[in-house]
Protein backbone atom coordinates (compact mmCIF):
# COMPACT_ATOMS: atom_id res chain seq x y z
CA UNK A 1 0.00 0.00 0.00
CA UNK A 2 1.14 3.41 -1.02
CA UNK A 3 -0.02 6.44 1.21
CA UNK A 4 0.93 10.08 0.04
CA UNK A 5 0.43 12.46 2.86
CA UNK A 6 -0.07 16.30 1.54
CA UNK A 7 -0.76 19.52 3.50
CA UNK A 8 1.72 22.01 5.28
CA UNK A 9 4.27 20.26 7.24
CA UNK A 10 7.01 21.39 10.15
CA UNK A 11 9.74 19.82 11.94
CA UNK A 12 9.08 22.50 14.99
CA UNK A 13 8.45 21.17 18.02
CA UNK A 14 5.54 24.00 18.85
CA UNK A 15 3.10 24.17 15.67
CA UNK A 16 -0.50 23.81 14.78
CA UNK A 17 -2.09 21.26 15.59
CA UNK A 18 -3.14 19.61 12.17
CA UNK A 19 0.60 20.13 11.21
CA UNK A 20 1.23 18.11 14.25
CA UNK A 21 -1.20 15.47 13.96
CA UNK A 22 -0.62 15.00 10.18
CA UNK A 23 2.92 14.42 10.79
CA UNK A 24 3.11 11.95 13.59
CA UNK A 25 0.57 9.80 11.46
CA UNK A 26 3.18 10.21 8.92
CA UNK A 27 6.20 9.13 11.25
CA UNK A 28 3.75 5.96 12.85
CA UNK A 29 2.83 4.53 9.15
CA UNK A 30 6.82 5.43 8.15
CA UNK A 31 7.84 3.20 11.37
CA UNK A 32 5.61 0.36 9.87
CA UNK A 33 7.20 0.52 6.92
CA UNK A 34 4.27 1.30 5.39
CA UNK A 35 5.41 2.91 1.65
CA UNK A 36 4.63 6.49 2.87
CA UNK A 37 5.47 10.36 1.40
CA UNK A 38 5.02 13.63 2.45
CA UNK A 39 4.46 16.47 0.41
CA UNK A 40 4.55 20.02 1.29
CA UNK A 41 3.96 23.21 -0.63
CA UNK A 42 6.61 26.08 -0.85
CA UNK A 43 3.90 28.70 0.96
CA UNK A 44 5.73 30.92 2.13
CA UNK A 45 5.82 33.84 -0.31
CA UNK A 46 8.81 36.19 1.54
CA UNK A 47 10.76 32.83 1.47
CA UNK A 48 9.98 31.49 -2.17
CA UNK A 49 9.46 32.66 -5.69
CA UNK A 50 6.74 32.04 -7.90
CA UNK A 51 9.36 29.94 -10.17
CA UNK A 52 9.67 27.95 -6.89
CA UNK A 53 5.90 27.72 -6.17
CA UNK A 54 5.16 26.37 -9.93
CA UNK A 55 8.31 24.23 -10.82
CA UNK A 56 10.42 23.24 -7.70
CA UNK A 57 11.15 20.31 -6.24
CA UNK A 58 13.61 20.03 -2.84
CA UNK A 59 13.77 17.12 -0.30
CA UNK A 60 13.12 18.20 3.63
CA UNK A 61 13.91 14.93 4.94
CA UNK A 62 13.88 11.43 4.57
CA UNK A 63 10.24 10.82 2.42
CA UNK A 64 9.31 14.20 3.03
CA UNK A 65 9.40 17.05 0.01
CA UNK A 66 8.14 20.75 -0.87
CA UNK A 67 7.07 20.57 -4.21
CA UNK A 68 5.51 23.54 -6.71
CA UNK A 69 2.09 22.19 -8.14
CA UNK A 70 3.99 20.86 -11.20
CA UNK A 71 6.26 18.61 -10.10
CA UNK A 72 3.44 17.77 -6.96
CA UNK A 73 1.21 16.42 -10.29
CA UNK A 74 3.86 14.57 -11.87
CA UNK A 75 4.62 13.20 -8.67
CA UNK A 76 0.83 11.90 -7.97
CA UNK A 77 0.88 10.22 -11.56
CA UNK A 78 4.38 8.18 -10.93
CA UNK A 79 4.14 7.37 -7.32
CA UNK A 80 0.97 5.96 -8.09
CA UNK A 81 -0.64 6.20 -4.09
CA UNK A 82 -3.29 4.00 -2.90
CA UNK A 83 -4.31 6.76 -0.80
CA UNK A 84 -3.77 10.69 -0.44
CA UNK A 85 -4.06 12.01 3.02
CA UNK A 86 -5.04 15.50 3.11
CA UNK A 87 -3.80 16.71 6.30
CA UNK A 88 -4.34 20.76 6.01
CA UNK A 89 -6.73 22.88 3.42
CA UNK A 90 -4.71 24.24 0.63
CA UNK A 91 -5.16 24.95 -2.68
CA UNK A 92 -1.92 23.27 -4.53
CA UNK A 93 -3.46 20.23 -3.93
CA UNK A 94 -6.89 20.79 -5.58
CA UNK A 95 -6.25 19.11 -9.05
CA UNK A 96 -5.31 15.57 -7.32
CA UNK A 97 -9.42 15.72 -7.53
CA UNK A 98 -9.17 15.18 -11.41
CA UNK A 99 -6.75 12.65 -11.60
CA UNK A 100 -8.70 10.30 -8.72
CA UNK A 101 -10.77 8.63 -11.34
CA UNK A 102 -8.27 8.36 -13.86
CA UNK A 103 -5.18 7.14 -11.09
CA UNK A 104 -8.11 5.04 -8.87
CA UNK A 105 -6.84 6.07 -5.41
CA UNK A 106 -8.65 7.11 -1.85
CA UNK A 107 -8.54 10.99 -0.97
CA UNK A 108 -9.53 11.35 2.59
CA UNK A 109 -9.11 14.77 4.64
CA UNK A 110 -8.38 15.11 8.60
CA UNK A 111 -10.07 17.68 9.57
CA UNK A 112 -9.42 19.66 12.78
CA UNK A 113 -11.74 22.35 12.12
CA UNK A 114 -14.57 23.48 10.04
CA UNK A 115 -13.46 26.45 8.17
CA UNK A 116 -17.14 27.89 7.63
CA UNK A 117 -18.19 27.93 11.30
CA UNK A 118 -14.08 29.38 12.08
CA UNK A 119 -14.62 32.05 9.38
CA UNK A 120 -18.10 32.92 11.21
CA UNK A 121 -17.18 32.96 14.22
CA UNK A 122 -13.49 33.26 14.86
CA UNK A 123 -10.97 34.70 12.41
CA UNK A 124 -10.37 38.24 10.96
CA UNK A 125 -9.44 37.67 7.92
CA UNK A 126 -10.47 39.56 4.20
CA UNK A 127 -12.65 38.87 1.76
CA UNK A 128 -10.47 37.05 -0.53
CA UNK A 129 -9.03 34.69 1.73
CA UNK A 130 -12.36 34.07 3.35
CA UNK A 131 -13.58 33.23 -0.09
CA UNK A 132 -10.61 31.32 -0.55
CA UNK A 133 -10.64 29.01 2.56
CA UNK A 134 -14.17 28.50 1.57
CA UNK A 135 -13.90 27.37 -2.08
CA UNK A 136 -11.02 24.75 -0.51
CA UNK A 137 -13.71 23.28 2.21
CA UNK A 138 -16.28 23.19 -0.39
CA UNK A 139 -14.45 21.22 -2.92
CA UNK A 140 -12.61 18.68 0.01
CA UNK A 141 -15.65 18.37 1.67
CA UNK A 142 -17.98 17.01 -1.62
CA UNK A 143 -14.72 15.27 -3.44
CA UNK A 144 -12.88 13.29 -1.01
CA UNK A 145 -14.17 10.09 -0.60
CA UNK A 146 -13.85 10.19 3.39
CA UNK A 147 -13.63 12.53 6.54
CA UNK A 148 -11.85 12.06 9.24
CA UNK A 149 -13.38 14.06 11.77
CA UNK A 150 -12.36 14.82 15.41
CA UNK A 151 -15.60 15.52 17.32
CA UNK A 152 -19.42 15.11 17.39
CA UNK A 153 -19.89 18.60 17.28
CA UNK A 154 -18.13 19.17 14.37
CA UNK A 155 -19.47 15.90 12.71
CA UNK A 156 -23.04 17.27 13.16
CA UNK A 157 -22.41 20.98 11.38
CA UNK A 158 -21.12 19.11 8.70
CA UNK A 159 -23.99 17.20 7.76
CA UNK A 160 -26.49 19.72 9.00
CA UNK A 161 -25.42 22.59 7.32
CA UNK A 162 -23.07 21.56 5.01
CA UNK A 163 -24.90 18.90 3.71
CA UNK A 164 -22.34 16.16 4.10
CA UNK A 165 -23.32 12.85 3.92
CA UNK A 166 -22.98 10.58 6.63
CA UNK A 167 -21.14 7.81 5.50
CA UNK A 168 -18.09 9.98 4.71
CA UNK A 169 -17.39 10.68 8.11
CA UNK A 170 -14.86 8.51 9.96
CA UNK A 171 -12.62 7.86 12.90
CA UNK A 172 -13.37 9.67 16.07
CA UNK A 173 -16.61 10.03 15.61
CA UNK A 174 -20.10 7.42 16.81
CA UNK A 175 -22.14 6.91 13.75
CA UNK A 176 -25.07 7.90 15.65
CA UNK A 177 -24.69 11.69 13.91
CA UNK A 178 -27.70 11.10 11.74
CA UNK A 179 -30.09 14.01 12.07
Amino acid sequence: MKILFVGAFDESEIVLAPIKVGRELFRNLANKQIDVVYLCYFDDGSKYSRIQKLFGFEEVNKRVFRSGIFPFLSFVIKYKPDIIQIVTPAAYYLPIFLLKNILKFTVTYLSHSIISYSLKNFLQIGCYQKLRLRTIERLVLKYSDSLQILSKVEARFLIKYLKVKNEKIINYVISSCNH
